[in-house]
């Protein structure tokens, strides 16, 4: 009886995880996006984020 709900949390629980890292991605990509106008820091921005976001 309790083998439903405790496995229900834990994918209730997993899909909330991976919301927020694609969360968190998408936060991080618009950031370097929108930071990556100023012609500063373009190259290691573009370094950082290669592996992670697809800019």
């Amino acid at each position: 009886m309790w083998l439903l709900p405790t496995s229900l949390l834990f994918e209730l629980r997993a899909a909330r995880h991976v919301s927020r890292l694609i969360f968190e991605c998408g936060v991080a990509c618009l950031w370097a996006r929108v930071f990556m106008q100023s012609r500063h820091n373009r190259r290691l921005l573009r370094l950082y984020f290669h592996t992670e976001c697809d800019l």
